[in-house]
């Protein structure tokens, strides 16, 4: 019998493979009637026939050498290649494409989910110091490519915080948008970049920044960058959308997060032509809230410890539609062991994780990782588990600090 008869071109000659019964016996292959093993691009006539005295056959079958097939295209929008953040919940937004059709995409070995244009969007928890976040598209050629991050967690860095109203991963139909926000100290410079181009300073009072960028048709990435007076650096980044037809964004939660809350309230923004409509899908449910005055909202219930995309898509009235994904990460703050409870038993295993005695994992540190909170006093986390950990799930355990 004969095989590997569907080759790739490289430049080297190739040979298909002969099988005979008993094994081992002399065959003699001829290509086109040449004993030459070809090397071009092309179909080839093969034959193949046994030398032996004692066994006789034949095969016949056709080689074709092929053009090398390109593996699959991604295209990120999350903080560049060796960035710092304080942020530790990290957005992976992206487009993937594939020739040869998509076998399946992950993100540090997580299985992604992608809409039917290619976009994925995937939240990764980041702990402090380094991190290596690897995107990996897989084709059905089993082509493989990869794209690294390599992001660091220091909570100590410049904390950078958006005006009210910016969200990430939202959808407009504005040429132009303008970044604001905050520094946490007034000796501080913002740069901003779109796209990747080289970052233009932002006009800056006090430890207030702005800056109007112009955005190119379809996924955009926004890079802010804080450098405070002792040359340390953080960024974060927007993913934004720019279409012809449709507004849509997720108002809050405005960026992927970390929640130990059952139950939020998802609200959001939409604007195009008459009659808009919105479905929220989440977890195998589908809701449709009422639009009124461009306005949406929906509440949603978390039960398992685990990541639920929720994804919002807009419909306007000529039928064109618009969506936003926007990742919660539910864990059971506080709660170490998992008993459904903040106790001071799990005060103590934080408390020997604070100390170095016992090794957090992945799960640990969902869970243990509380402070600091944010503005409307959730913990936030920054990778690390330290004494601020201990004290804010002491006070839970008592009743003083409920979240």
């Amino acid at each position: 019998s004969m095989g590997n008869l569907s080759q790739m071109y490289d430049g080297t000659p190739k040979t298909v493979t002969i099988s005979t019964i008993p094994t081992g016996l002399a065959v003699d292959v001829t290509y086109n009637g040449s004993s030459t093993v070809p090397v071009s691009l092309g179909s080839y006539d093969v034959v193949a026939a046994v030398n032996d005295s004692t066994y006789k056959g034949a095969a016949r079958g056709t080689l074709i050498i092929g053009e090398k097939s390109t593996g699959p295209s991604i295209t990120l929008s999350t903080l560049a290649d060796g960035a710092v953040t304080t942020v530790p919940t990290l957005n992976i937004t992206g487009m993937v494409s594939a020739p040869n059709g998509l076998q399946g995409l992950t993100v540090n070995t997580a299985p992604v989910t992608i809409d039917s244009n290619g976009i994925f969007t995937m939240p990764v928890t980041l702990r402090h110091g380094s991190n290596t976040i690897a995107i990996v598209a897989t084709d059905s050629a089993n082509l493989v490519t990869t794209v690294n991050r390599a992001i660091t967690l220091d909570a100590a860095a410049p904390l950078i915080t958006l005006t009210s109203g910016q969200t990430d991963n939202s959808v407009t139909t504005l040429p132009q948008i303008t970044v604001s926000g905050t520094v946490d100290t007034t000796a501080a410079t913002v740069r901003i970049s779109i796209n990747g181009s080289l970052a233009q300073p932002a006009t800056m009072a006090s430890n207030s920044f702005t800056l109007p960028v112009d955005l190119a048709v379809g996924l955009n990435t926004v890079q802010i960058t804080a450098t405070n007076a002792n040359g340390k650096s953080s960024s974060i980044k927007q993913s934004v959308t720019r279409t012809t037809a449709l507004t849509l964004a997720v108002t809050a939660p405005a960026h992927d997060l970390k929640s130990g809350k059952a139950a939020l309230t998802l609200t959001g923004t939409v604007a195009g032509v008459a009659p808009l409509t919105v479905n929220v899908a989440m977890d195998g449910q589908s809701y449709s809230p009422d639009v009124i005055s461009g306005n949406f909202s929906q509440a949603l219930t978390f039960a398992a410890e685990k990541t639920y995309p929720i994804l919002v898509v807009a419909t306007d009235g000529n039928g064109n539609s618009v969506s936003v994904t926007r990742n919660v990460i539910h864990a059971w703050l506080g709660d170490t062991n998992g008993s459904n409870s903040t106790s001071l038993i799990d005060v103590l295993q934080t408390y020997r994780f604070s100390l170095g005695l016992d090794i957090p994992t992945a799960t640990d540190l969902l869970r243990s990782d509380v402070a600091p909170l944010d503005a409307s006093g959730q913990p936030q986390g920054n990778g690390v588990i330290d004494l601020g950990d201990v004290i804010l799930q002491l006070r839970n355990s008592m009743g003083l600090l409920p979240w």
